[in-house]
């Protein structure tokens, strides 16, 4: 599960730049945690791997 954390700043263009840096910083595991874990909060933790059913198809 993520771990949510709260960041203030001044001005929004201060938290856009580190929004950005963020996500910049972030290695391929922590994107395809974020990924898997916002594919299971829309569509269950039951939902069809898109990439496993193009694979069968070929």
């Amino acid at each position: 599960m993520l771990e949510r954390t709260i960041h203030k700043f001044k001005n929004f263009e201060e938290a856009e730049i580190w929004d950005i840096n963020y996500y910049l910083c972030l290695t391929p595991d922590e994107r395809i945690q974020i990924a898997r874990e916002l594919q299971r909060r829309f569509y269950g933790s039951d939902s069809v791997d898109v990439r496993a059913y193009h694979r069968n198809i070929k």
